[in-house]
């Protein structure tokens, strides 16, 4: 056998994993999921399913309820993307100016994004409170009327995108701060002695060296604002009367709630018709055309340590604030926490997030680094078309794999166990993708000089590929631990026994059972961020370095 065909052979070899994972996770639910959406599929009446054809898409383009999630969707949309993407990019602009302290800002300003959507939901809910909330409270002491900022229509929406931009902010300034540091500084200075000033450098240099990234945070922040859910879900439940009550939200109504899943399905493939247009409509139209800083960071801290000082406060104070400091201090909201309860199992909670989050990380590390190693440096055959049909996967809407999955996972007995939410999510192509770019730049001589050395292709993917890429690889884990930690929508619909929960679900559930109990919500809310603030301040260099070479430019 030829050294070509060895290669070969090795490349099928390491991508095998994830292609398994792939096929069982990502194509196989899609089929299913375009299987279902022209059939009659009810739950509650498994007799009386057949073939329909384009009949549950006919309904749904004349269900009043689907336009008016849609219309809450839209939005959404309209008022969160262009709001993130301004005030991103003047973060960044912010940051990338800053001569000392860049570091620290930076990561006080990405450290919202580190919250859980259960914790973030409790916090505003909090601030939003019409008797007792921390916004009407302060409205109320300069002599202004209360703000109805969830039970009035005209409102809740604008509420909802204001959390939201204050939990998303930092990681898109981040990204675009990584893309700022990347032009050449002997641009700016010739255009500074050809006489430019600020709103030309950046009309004529800074945006149109950005266009790439410009290109990456819209498209992606755009899909992300199309399957809101978490935000409304926690804050107003699509209240109220359903103006925010989003497409995804009303997908899991019908299909988990209702037991529609045909019904649900078919909403999935028209949600992902809208994402499709809009993220090809953005995408031609880019493609042809030291002290307020820190105030600003300040400013992002604060709601966060308001949940941390609240924690301490006796629930009486909660409702009666004062002072954001506590005048007596108290432990007996997380001594309760962490006395395992039976209603509510903090501690089983956290080892479950845990595991399942440690579980996750280790098998998407693993098969995605094995899988970008094939195509990359094994150049397994058709391996640029595996890719792009990976990188194609991920514009796909996570909901179109809700009906599927919950059918298959049913089938093998996973349901409320944590394969559930282990074994699927190795089929994510974000790893595959961000890897690739990395390995793609390690210089040919180096694996040369390897395999004079007799290097076999395991040594070439331990010895070479993995410490090259390390910086990669870690925030890879990273990123997979963050999001497994802080997964909302998987836990919801898989899993069905409190003792089951993840930390995100079993802090909505406990939000909900105890709404009023704010001190004890936010103590849960601080335990669940702790982990997840320490990896962070641990690898916030790693993280911004890595951005800086994933592929996010010409």
């Amino acid at each position: 056998m030829t050294y070509t065909q060895k290669r070969s052979v090795a490349g099928v070899l390491f991508l095998a994993p994830y292609a398994l994972s792939f096929l069982a996770f990502i194509l196989l639910p899609i089929v299913v999921s375009l299987t279902l959406s022209v059939m009659q599929f009810d739950m509650t009446a498994p007799h009386s399913t057949r073939f329909v054809g384009v009949h549950n898409y006919q309904e749904a383009l004349n269900d009043d309820y689907f336009w008016q999630a849609l219309k809450a969707t839209f939005g959404y949309v309209i008022l969160m993307v262009p709001g993130l993407i301004v005030t991103a990019l003047g973060m960044a602009l912010g940051l990338h100016g800053m001569a000392r302290g860049r570091n620290t800002v930076r990561a006080l300003l990405f450290l919202p994004g580190m919250l859980n959507v259960a914790v973030t939901g409790i916090l505003w809910q909090w601030f939003y409170n019409g008797e007792f909330g921390l916004f009407n409270f302060i409205l109320k002491r300069i002599g202004l009327n209360a703000v109805p900022w969830l039970s009035d229509k005209g409102h809740a929406m604008p509420s909802i995108v204001i959390m939201s931009l204050w939990w998303t902010l930092g990681g898109t300034s981040i990204v675009l701060l990584a893309a700022l540091q990347q032009i050449p500084k002997q641009i700016f200075e010739a255009a500074v002695l050809d006489g430019a000033t600020g709103p030309a450098l950046l009309n004529k240099i800074t945006l149109p060296m950005l266009r790439p990234v410009l290109l990456f945070v819209v498209v992606t922040n755009t899909i992300a604002g199309f399957q809101v859910f978490g935000q409304p879900f926690l804050l107003t439940r699509g209240g109220p009367e359903l103006s925010t009550r989003g497409l995804v939200q009303y997908i899991y109504e019908t299909a988990f709630n209702n037991y529609r899943l045909g019904y649900g399905a078919a909403m999935s493939w028209l949600l992902f018709a809208i994402v499709a247009v809009f993220a090809l409509v953005q995408y031609r139209f880019l493609r042809r055309n030291t002290v307020f800083m820190s105030l600003v960071a300040c400013v992002f801290l604060s709601p966060i340590v308001l949940m941390i000082l609240t924690s301490f406060k006796p629930e009486a104070e909660v409702l009666n604030p004062s002072s954001p400091i506590p005048k007596h201090w108290t432990l007996s909201n997380y001594q309760y926490l962490l006395g395992w309860s039976e209603e509510a199992p903090f501690g089983r909670w956290l080892l479950n997030s845990f595991f399942i989050s440690t579980s996750v990380t280790l098998l998407v590390v693993l098969f995605s680094s094995m899988a970008a190693f094939a195509i990359t440096r094994l150049r397994v055959p058709g391996g640029n078309v595996v890719l792009g049909i990976i990188v194609a996967s991920m514009m796909v809407p996570g909901q179109l794999f809700l009906v599927p999955l919950y059918l298959m996972l049913s089938k093998l007995h996973w349901l409320d166990t944590p394969a559930a939410l282990i074994v699927p999510a190795t089929a994510g192509g974000f790893g595959v993708f961000m890897l690739s770019q990395f390995m793609r730049a390690i210089p040919e001589a180096i694996e040369e000089a390897a395999l004079i050395d007799g290097c076999s292709p395991v040594g070439l993917y331990l010895n070479v590929s993995l410490p090259l890429c390390a910086p990669a690889v870690a925030t890879l884990g990273i990123f997979t631990f963050v999001g497994s930690w802080n997964d909302f929508l998987g836990p919801l619909v898989f899993m069905d026994s409190v003792r089951s929960y993840t930390l995100p679900v079993g802090i909505a559930l406990y939000q909900s059972s105890y709404y009023t109990e704010y001190g004890l919500t936010l103590a849960t809310s601080v335990l669940a961020t702790t982990p997840l603030v320490l990896v962070f301040m641990a690898f916030q260099r790693q993280i911004v370095e890595s951005m800086s070479s994933t592929g996010l430019k010409d």
